[in-house]
């Protein structure tokens, strides 16, 4: 009887500690960052079509194996200029996918300066098949990071770059980059790998491959 009782007390611990699903509509948006700084490693989040207004950008701090995915368009509109509307930080093993994200449009004359998609101090993030769209800074902005995987996006209109890196190890594949102030910008130790993308009116640079590449994308 006595081993029976632990047993079931382990199974109910293991059953709290389980990954989860969360599920998210537009009018979810006003609690959207709270839920978030809930999640756990292993959790899965779903974004059902719409738009989420947001003052400031989402924040993901300290996670693991966490897909971010939508359902049908899915659009974040960030009024804050100065942040970045999805930011991530030492965080390991996440999916970002089918976002179309952007800061509220300023006045012509106004540059932001947050990035769309940051990252800092984290390593194997898949950023796949979003809409990158500026005034953010840089489509996407890696400081401090390996394993870097950019595939599939459209980034544009961004007024410093579409990706820039920061001392990281990027790899850029089949995005079409058009419309920026430059394709990749690079500070520090930089490894930057840019295969067949489609660029307009930026910059290129060499491709090589990663064995996290590998695994979500194929040979």
């Amino acid at each position: 009887m006595k081993f029976w009782k632990i047993f079931c007390a382990l199974f109910l611990l293991t059953g709290l500690c389980q990954a989860k699903t969360l599920v998210f509509n537009p009018s979810d948006a006003y609690q959207l960052q709270e839920a978030l700084s809930q999640l756990n490693s292993g959790d899965e989040v779903i974004f059902e079509s719409g738009k989420y207004r947001l003052s400031q950008g989402l924040r993901i701090s300290g996670l693991s194996n966490v897909s971010f995915r939508c359902r049908g368009r899915v659009e974040l509109l960030v009024s804050d200029l100065d942040s970045a509307v999805i930011a991530l930080e030492q965080c390991e093993r996440i999916r970002l996918e089918g976002f179309r994200a952007r800061h509220v449009t300023p006045a012509k004359n106004y540059q932001c300066e947050g990035a769309v998609v940051r990252l800092s101090r984290c390593r194997d993030i898949l950023v796949a098949g979003n809409e990158l769209n500026g005034c953010g800074a840089a489509g996407v902005y890696a400081q401090d990071s390996k394993g870097i995987i950019v595939y599939k996006n459209r980034i544009f209109n961004n007024t410093f770059a579409g990706v820039w890196v920061n001392s990281s190890q990027v790899t850029i594949h089949k995005n079409r980059i058009y419309q920026n102030a430059s394709a990749v910008i690079t500070y520090g130790d930089c490894e930057i790998s840019l295969t067949e993308n489609r660029i307009e009116d930026n910059q290129g640079n060499i491709f090589t491959s990663t064995s996290y590449f590998k695994e979500v994308v194929g040979p």
